[in-house]
């Protein structure tokens, strides 16, 4: 009967903590999705740009104890994370958002300068070069360049002295954060004008309450990405129900294609930055299902394969001493498919080598205006990169070191590194048209000296049950396998 009284009592307690915390803040609507809102009514209220710390919110979170009521919608209902329970839903009235009423302030109208457009084509080539040099040979290849330079240059905001050199020449080559902010800002602000149904994106920035960063991060840095990304702010303990809340919010902004980002949050990790893109552009000139039929594709291993192949038109063709190929327009928005195909004896790895930022920036004024015959496969498929070693490769070395890393910018001190950038692709192209999507997340990690003390019972070890009063030993055992 005891027992039974004890355990009646412990669900009581968790009952009771779960009604005393905060309201529940939902996400914007779903990238490439429906505009419907989910934010609940219990959201916190408003809060300015000066009251992003964690001692500016805390009246705010006292105001926002009440579980969040509103009805989900089918959208929350279908596209939770792999994983997922709705324990772990409703544990996201815990994550309080610091952004709600809060837009960029960046001016609007910016042109694209050719100098960030020469950086960019840079770091797009750099990344496809270096990659493919450390990916296995004959794997299959898809990155964003958008989504990666989006995600580390907001980290680059919070960094200073040589830490943020190497950045913004990894990132920039001539040009300093600011201007590849307003470049990058530039940039989304002509997608949101003329792609709104094919593009969208959305940043965010995931604080660690456990290890007190809503006080910890400077106000400026939090600024900055709201003012210049549109980020959204978010604080909660780094736990599998924010774990899950991370996952979700790329699903939904990706339209489910990149269903997950990380698969774990690492003790000491501090702050996680992510950005997510989703495309979804139909041909202006579409294949006919009637004209796709079972053919022979010879992967790069030399093995045949029975696929699926497109057959219709485009209206560019490439030519080259390294590869042919084609553009094909896709409708009634600025983008364009181009198709390589190299030079019999040459393998993409190869072709990738070779092509450099002025391979890709000449692509456009090659293209020959003409009626080209292609034949395509349907395909679809995904790829996952962790970028640290990449990013080092290309220069940016001292952000991952726990001596040398100065995000300063971010606290006022040095106690953060970038522990790991892991880059998420997933793309799917058929009669119809194209979807693709990219994720890419930025974990903060807290240096050694300032990790807090743990222990993981990870080996065999002792145990005891104490009395309380005198310290007395009621068990003592010792765990060398577990069952």
């Amino acid at each position: 009967m005891k027992r039974t009284k004890m355990k009646l009592c412990s669900i009581a307690l968790s009952a009771a903590m779960l009604s005393a915390m905060p309201g529940c803040s939902n996400q914007k609507p779903a990238a490439g999705g429906s505009e419907t809102s989910t934010q609940s009514e219990n959201t916190p209220a408003a809060t300015t740009t000066g009251e992003t710390t964690l001692e500016a919110t805390n009246a705010t979170t006292e105001a926002a104890t009440q579980p969040a009521t509103e009805k989900p919608t089918e959208s929350e209902t279908n596209e939770t994370p792999q994983g997922s329970t709705a324990a772990e839903n409703n544990d996201m009235s815990r994550i309080l958002k610091l952004t709600e009423g809060m837009k960029k302030t960046a001016p609007e109208g910016a042109q694209v300068s050719q100098a960030f457009a020469e950086s960019y084509t840079d770091l797009a080539a750099a990344l496809a070069k270096t990659i493919t040099e450390q990916n296995e040979a004959g794997k299959n290849f898809l990155i964003s360049p958008l989504s990666v330079m989006t995600a580390v240059s907001m980290t680059a905001n919070g960094a200073a002295g040589n830490t943020l050199t190497q950045m913004e020449q990894v990132l920039g080559k001539s040009l300093n954060i600011d201007e590849i902010d307003q470049g990058l800002g530039a940039y989304y602000s002509f997608l949101e004008q003329n792609a709104p149904k094919a593009m969208a994106f959305a940043n965010s920035l995931w604080l660690n309450e456990g290890l007190s960063m809503g006080e910890r991060v400077r106000e400026d840095f939090l600024k900055k990405n709201v003012d210049c990304f549109d980020a959204e702010i978010y604080k909660a303990a780094f736990d599998s129900q924010t774990l899950a809340a991370i996952n979700r919010w790329v699903s939904d902004k990706t339209n489910t294609m990149i269903p997950t980002i990380l698969d774990r949050l690492a003790p000491d990790s501090a702050m996680i930055l992510l950005n997510a893109l989703y495309f979804d552009a139909s041909w202006e000139d579409p294949f006919y299902t009637s004209n796709t039929h079972e053919a022979e594709f010879t992967d790069a291993d030399g093995n045949k394969q029975t696929i699926d192949m497109m057959g219709g038109s485009a209206g560019y063709y490439l030519e080259s001493e390294n590869y042919t190929g084609f553009m094909k327009e896709y409708k009634d928005v600025p983008f364009t498919f181009a198709a390589l195909l190299p030079q019999e004896g040459t393998t993409v790895e190869e072709l990738l080598q070779t092509l450099g930022s002025k391979g890709y920036a000449s692509l456009l004024s090659k293209a020959s205006q003409e009626s080209v015959s292609v034949r395509i496969p349907k395909f679809c498929f995904d790829a996952e990169y962790q970028l640290r070693d990449v990013l080092e490769q290309m220069g940016m070395t001292d952000a991952f070191s726990q001596v040398d890393a100065d995000f300063s910018g971010m606290t006022g001190d040095k106690s953060l590194y970038i522990g790991k950038v892991i880059h998420k692709t997933c793309i799917e192209v058929t009669e119809g048209g194209t979807k693709a999507s990219a994720a890419t997340a930025v974990d903060m990690r807290l240096k050694a000296s300032l990790i807090q003390k743990r222990v993981v019972l990870d080996r065999p070890f002792v145990f005891m049950i104490l009395d309380k009063t005198y310290g007395l030993p009621i068990f003592i055992g010792a765990a060398n396998h577990i069952n």
